[in-house]
């Protein structure tokens, strides 16, 4: 990918087990904060339901839609529980200078 970084947000402003829905420079993406302290950018929308992940929550590195409960693994946006099916996109993520960055298409 050869995008260039976009910083997202503060680390502090997200929690650990927690997500934000960010919309910066046009892109839109659910920005996980996982548990075990990894950094993941993945596609706004649910696969399935089209409702907004950030209005889910995060358990280890699932994210679970809040309209279905369909489960993605935040990491590599895989669907893990019905009845989402579909993998979510992911973009990559970096930390610096306390503010987490993400690349886009």
């Amino acid at each position: 990918m050869t995008g260039e970084w976009i910083d997202l947000c503060a680390t502090s402003d997200v929690d650990v087990e927690d997500v934000l829905d960010v919309d910066v420079a046009g892109h839109r993406a659910a920005l996980v904060h996982t548990a075990d302290g990894a950094w993941c950018a993945i596609q706004a929308t649910c696969t399935h339901g089209r409702a907004l992940l950030a209005d889910g929550f995060v358990i280890g590195a699932v994210i679970e839609c809040p309209k279905h409960n369909g489960r993605f693994d935040a990491r590599t946006g895989v669907a893990v529980r019905v009845p989402a099916s579909e993998p979510l996109q992911t973009f990559p993520t970096r930390v610096l200078d306390g503010r987490v960055q993400a690349q886009f298409d």
